[in-house]
């Protein structure tokens, strides 16, 4: 549905187009990127993070190893 990069900071903004059905799940996935604790260069393409939000998703949301488990 849509694509955006975070910033240095994590911070990102998705505007997907379209209405959700209310039986749709709308998962939030952040892949690449690399860890703040590591110092080597580029992308680390083994990183992926997930986020299920429902078909409402709030104004907020965080993606981190505690909601990519709990998304599983």
């Amino acid at each position: 549905m849509a694509q955006t990069r975070s910033g240095a900071d994590g911070h990102f903004a998705v505007n997907a187009p379209g209405a959700v059905d209310k039986d749709t799940s709308l998962y939030l996935v952040a892949k690449g990127r690399r860890s703040a604790a590591d110092n080597s260069p580029g992308d680390n393409p083994a990183i992926a993070l997930l986020t299920v939000v429902g078909s409402h998703p709030p104004a907020r949301v965080t993606i981190n190893e505690f909601t990519t488990i709990a998304s599983v």
